[in-house]
């Protein structure tokens, strides 16, 4: 099998500089233009009933709602019940959310080849790629340069991500200790 590229049209990004501009590509991903809208993922995805006017509105009211990195919160508390979605319906939803997010992300890193296959591997989540095992890449053909930019821009991101979250936590933490010592 035939390695891709480790560069795209859209980044122009050379082999040998790939990791050091791996921040620009996460960035890029993060704020991707690629992903289409709400409606259209729902059209081409076949379930046009979510594709209305009327429940994106409840989506956007309900769950706050607005981008397809959004769905890969349904399952979670049972959301999908609050905006009368059927759980088979969620379900399915939930794979394609995955299954798009995943690609658009290795897309982002000219990788989308091997979306698909480590989606079947179970790395169904971007995070998930930070503990892609080398073995497990070799297994789909994955060469050991790709396998590092995948692994590493995944760590990366979630680093971002939980670092994103940690103040919120800090400052939590500190109002709750404020609040015992007020009692």
């Amino acid at each position: 099998v035939a390695s891709p590229p480790l560069y795209n049209e859209k980044f122009l990004i050379a082999p040998e500089c790939v990791l050091h501009r791996m921040i620009g590509l996460l960035t890029a991903f993060v704020f991707s233009s690629q992903f289409p809208s709400l409606s259209e993922f729902f059209l081409g995805a076949g379930f046009k009933q979510y594709a209305s006017e009327a429940f994106l509105a409840q989506l956007a009211e309900e769950l706050a709602y607005d981008s397809i990195e959004d769905l890969l919160h349904l399952m979670e508390d049972e959301e999908w019940d609050l905006v009368g979605m059927p759980l088979h319906d969620a379900v399915a939803i939930l794979g394609l959310a995955q299954r798009h997010v995943l690609a658009d992300f290795l897309g982002s890193l000219g990788l989308s080849v091997y979306a698909e296959p480590l989606y079947a591997l179970g790395y169904q989540e971007v995070a998930h790629l930070a503990d892609l095992e080398k073995s497990e890449a070799q297994t789909i053909g994955m060469p050991d340069e790709a396998y590092q930019v995948a692994t590493q821009a995944a760590g990366q991101l979630f680093s971002e991500q939980r670092a994103s979250v940690a103040p919120t936590l800090r400052w939590r933490e500190d109002d709750t200790q404020k609040q015992k010592e007020e009692l």
